[in-house]
């Protein structure tokens, strides 16, 4: 049931059009929303002279510049909610620290806000060893939780941990738009390729053994599309950066997409996106043996699943070597995504949280 807001300040960590998250799981929905008589504001913690690069990758004086002016844009932000209905945040509205920003808004100002997540950010991670990722405090996601008038989980999984602190919580997977998404014939040689971060690469860089055996049997190509080249030991490969212009034409160029990943509690927090690119394309995915990945492929109808390196091996030889599998995989994969993981199939959920 809509809330009847008419007024929305859209608070996030990027400009429009940089961070995944925020285009698909918001951005991409704007327009409906403003056909809707809803009207979305948008204003970031980083200015333009981020432009989605990796902020961990520059130099530390220059990290700490962005971040410390970051935090004070931020405020310019929360003085902007003055005039606006409600807030609504996707993830945080600062990398670091204490959701102060956040407080100010519910406290202070007495403005509701709807808060939208798509990782399970409440687990801490590697980085929590260090002073950076200590300075995450994701403890901050349940106070975004508990305080939010509504909450929208990417899946079921983060939907058990929201119900858990707020009951106007529903779940909405990361969508596509089913038109952007074309592929034509594929060329020779057989592509198997992977697309993704550099926080991603690991699962991966697991998988070469098997890409190795493979490559020695096949003329097969390897595609690697990230914003990171990976470190493989011996693996022959194309890379391709990752560009947002080039994104849909890069991934279309793959036959059989590949999903390794392990299955732990900040994995099942993934809402499986680079699945949903390669199922929206035609493109056969394989993945690792998840429950939400059971749940995207249905249960193996749009695509194959695997447990082990030998799985792993034997599904990928038998599309390999078979075409019309993939053709037929792929079909049914794409047919899943347009009825369960896109954006018209979801436009009229989001717009029922405003």
């Amino acid at each position: 049931m809509r809330t009847g807001l008419k007024r929305v300040l859209y608070l996030s960590i990027y400009n429009a059009g940089i961070s995944p998250s925020q285009r698909f799981r918001i951005e991409q929905f704007i327009p409906a929303l403003q056909a809707a008589g809803i009207s979305i504001r948008q204003y970031s913690y980083f200015s333009n002279a981020v432009k989605g690069s990796n902020i961990k990758a520059l130099p530390w004086y220059k990290m700490f510049w962005h971040l410390s002016w970051g935090y004070a844009r931020m405020w310019r932000g929360v003085i902007m909610a003055r005039r606006y209905q409600a807030v609504f945040i996707q993830r945080e509205l600062c990398p670091l620290g204490p959701p102060l920003h956040e407080w100010a808004i519910h406290y202070i100002l007495r403005k509701p806000f709807i808060y939208d997540f798509d990782d399970a950010i409440w687990l801490p991670n590697n980085e929590q060893k260090h002073l950076l990722g200590f300075l995450k405090c994701s403890w901050k996601t349940a106070w975004h939780i508990t305080h939010a008038r509504k909450v929208i989980a990417g899946n079921a999984y983060l939907l058990n941990y929201a119900l858990a602190l707020n009951a106007q919580s529903i779940c909405i997977p990361t969508v596509l738009p089913v038109n952007h998404y074309k592929r034509t014939a594929a060329a020779a040689p057989t592509t198997l390729g992977w697309t993704g971060t550099y926080t991603t690469l690991p699962y991966l860089l697991a998988l070469e053994p098997v890409l190795m055996a493979l490559q020695q049997k096949y003329p097969i190509r390897i595609l690697v599309i990230c914003n990171r080249r990976p470190a493989f030991t011996h693996l022959a490969f194309e890379y391709r950066p990752w560009q947002a212009e080039s994104e849909i034409q890069d991934v279309a160029e793959i036959d059989i997409g590949l999903m390794p990943q392990p299955d732990n509690a900040w994995t099942q927090g993934k809402c499986g996106f680079k699945l949903i690119q390669y199922m929206a394309l035609g493109i056969c995915p394989v993945a690792a043996n998840s429950s939400l990945h059971r749940h995207i492929l249905h249960q193996g109808a749009a695509g194959r699943l695997c447990n082990t390196a030998m799985q792993w091996q034997a599904v990928l030889q038998e599309l390999i070597e078979n075409p019309a599998l993939r053709q037929s995989l792929g079909q049914n994969a794409r047919a899943r995504q347009q009825a369960m993981f896109s954006t018209q199939a979801h436009v009229n959920n989001v717009i029922s949280v405003f």
